[in-house]
């Protein structure tokens, strides 16, 4: 009874930098370091600025500032679940890198890692890559990749630093790190942790009844170790460990004393070569997730792992095309006796060639193929095409049209409820086309991109019949991103989004039925974002998000559990930072102010969501 009632309940739950840096080095746009200048698909950056100024927030809360993100529960109880929308689309249909190494949770019934585990302190930049990139990742890369970059090693032999916030509902980060070079060694290790004892988790309408609060703690370790064999070969070993428990309720307006407890242990090797036109790279990498839910029906452990290989190689015979090709392959294992099939596993190979046309006048563009041998629904294959067309130095247009898929996970072809062995995977056709302008020197710059993906074979579940691929799901949308430099010491950026999503259901005689089903993602979002720089020492940042009206479903118990559609209102959250160094580069103190004007709201209906918040810190860095 107690996987059931789990298994439902994971159904249901289921800044750009300060200046337009165009010679920054991006990763995640082709896996060899490109300048921004040179991307052909647009990439956001969020940089060691942004996050040094967005201290007192966490990875999902900072995600949500993004043009064309929303982090559902970034808002309500901090230790509440998180479900990531990339442009509306599911959480499992992004992709997460910590350091270019994919997270994937082989015994989710999405497989989407749980954002929960991830502490922002640990990185010093994010990339974003928006759109369906299976060409170059396989699986799960269909509405966005985002790489979280971890803080690099130092050029001294010792460098470091030490943290601590207090805050609002007896909250605490805590948080520090080492990182140094000796001779051809270099070496980082950081230590984060951060907690709080929350509020109730579901929201409390009855004045005769008190919720008890759900809280929650998170622990993250992180050890690299480098070793330069040669200027062209160097190689790197990383050890990561990340753990979380905390409460949560039975559901809307539901108390309950349930805990919940996850972990991710994530190891690996990579080497690395760089000579002439010659580049290289391999990457070996094991992952261990487990879950552990307990609640009054008992205990319900779920663990898998994942193993990976990726070898690529890079080459550019002249100055004008760069050549890339690699080989994929994975292997996730779901650790479940009681399965269909017990302790199921599944192989991905894949092959891959791209092809980047350099900018030569005003063209240039990108193209890219990718065979996929799954153990289970055997072949499949991705496409790729972007390209660019620059008017003058400061203006380009930009488009792609791609394919991706999300394979079927281990827990609906293997499970124990509702498995089925025959699933296809959900496959993926995605179009973008937009203009971009980047004033020289930074004053300012505008993006404005259409999107349109369509995602046939989308998986279903159904009480009597398990999983079943059968529905199609078209979801198109617009994104403005504009920042702009007023003052020498001013900056302002804005960005909003439209949405516009729904499912076509197919009937018998040809016909279909279709339906708006982006629930909880609203049609329009804005954000409003100032930063003064106050002369050397004081740095403020206001942060203004409007989240429009949206639909949700409501699992009425007094009716035997109906879905039931209901709406969830608008709201809006003022946010302010202020940061004080009284040693600029050394010690730094910090206000963060969350939900400044009080906001009373729902992330999700029934449960509850932060009231005015805030959180004082301090960091020493050495």
């Amino acid at each position: 009874m107690v996987f059931f009632q789990v298994f439902f309940w994971q159904l249901s739950h289921s800044q750009q930098a300060d200046t337009i840096a165009l010679e920054e080095v991006v990763v995640v746009h082709s896996k060899t370091p490109v300048a921004m200048r040179s991307t052909v698909k647009p990439v956001t950056i969020i940089s060691r600025e942004v996050l040094e100024r967005q201290s007192g927030k966490d990875l999902a809360q900072i995600l949500q500032e993004e043009a064309g993100i929303l982090v559902n529960g970034a808002y309500s109880n901090p230790g509440k679940d998180k479900s990531l929308y990339i442009r509306g689309a599911g959480s499992e249909f992004t992709l997460i890198l910590i350091d270019g190494q994919p997270l994937l949770d082989a015994s989710g019934v999405g497989g989407a890692i749980d954002l929960r585990l991830l502490n922002a302190g640990q990185f010093e930049r994010i990339e974003i890559l928006k759109g369906s990139h299976s060409t170059l990742y396989g699986s799960d890369a269909v509405s966005g990749v985002i790489n979280l970059v971890t803080r690099g090693a130092s050029a001294e032999p010792l460098a470091g630093y030490l943290r601590g916030g207090w805050g609002s509902l007896n909250s605490y980060q805590a948080g520090g790190g080492v990182r140094g070079r000796l001779g051809r060694f270099d070496y980082k290790a950081d230590l984060e942790s951060r907690g709080t004892e929350g509020l109730s988790e579901a929201l409390d309408q009855d004045p005769t009844l008190v919720f008890d609060r759900d809280g929650f703690t998170q622990r993250s370790l992180g050890v690299d170790l480098g070793f330069r064999a040669t200027e062209a070969l160097n190689f790197r070993g990383f050890v990561r460990d990340q753990q979380f428990e905390g409460d949560f309720d039975d559901g809307a307006f539901t108390d309950a004393a349930n805990t919940y407890a996850s972990g991710l242990f994530h190891t690996g090797l990579t080497a690395a070569y760089k000579k002439d036109k010659l580049e290289g790279k391999l990457n070996l990498s094991h992952m261990d997730t487990d879950r552990r839910f307990e609640t009054a029906w008992g205990v319900s452990d779920f663990r898998g792992y994942l193993q990976q290989l990726d070898l690529w190689l890079s080459y550019l015979p002249g100055d004008w095309v760069q050549w890339m090709g690699g080989i994929h392959g994975q292997r996730l294992k779901m650790i479940d006796p009681l399965a269909q099939e017990a302790d199921p596993d599944a192989h991905i190979w894949s092959g891959y060639l791209s092809a980047l046309l350099r900018r030569k006048g005003p063209f240039s563009a990108e193209a890219g193929y990718r065979v996929n041998r799954h153990s289970s629904f055997g072949w499949n294959h991705n496409v790729s095409f972007a390209a660019n067309y620059h008017f003058s130095e400061d203006w380009r247009l930009f488009g792609s049209y791609t394919t991706g898929f999300k394979a079927p996970n281990l827990s609906q072809l293997y499970g124990q409820f509702g498995a089925n062995p025959a699933l296809e995977p959900q496959l993926s056709q995605s179009f973008e086309s937009g203009i971009q302008y980047a004033f020289p020197g930074d004053p300012l710059y505008i993006q404005v991109a259409y999107f349109r993906r369509d995602i046939s074979n989308l998986i279903a579940y159904d009480y009597f019949k398990g999983f079943f691929n059968q529905s199609r799901q078209e979801d198109r949308g617009m994104e403005l991103d504009a920042q702009a430099r007023v003052h020498e010491r001013v900056r302002v950026r804005v960005n909003w989004n439209w949405l516009n999503g729904q499912v076509r259901t197919p009937l018998a005689a040809g016909r279909d039925t279709t339906y708006n089903n982006l629930f909880r993602r609203p049609e329009h979002q804005w954000a409003l974002g100032i930063n003064y720089q106050v002369g050397r020492r004081w740095n403020l940042d206001v942060q203004w998000q409007h989240i429009g009206d949206r639909q949700d479903l409501f699992f009425n118990p007094a009716n035997f559990y109906t879905a039931e559609s209901v709406e969830l209102s608008a709201y809006n959250l003022l946010n302010v930072y202020v940061s004080w160094e009284p040693l600029p580069g050394k010690i730094k103190t910090y206000l963060d102010l969350k939900n400044m004007g009080n906001q009373q709201f729902q992330e999700v209906y029934g449960f509850t969501s932060l009231g005015r918040n805030l959180l004082f810190g301090v960091q020493w860095s050495f």
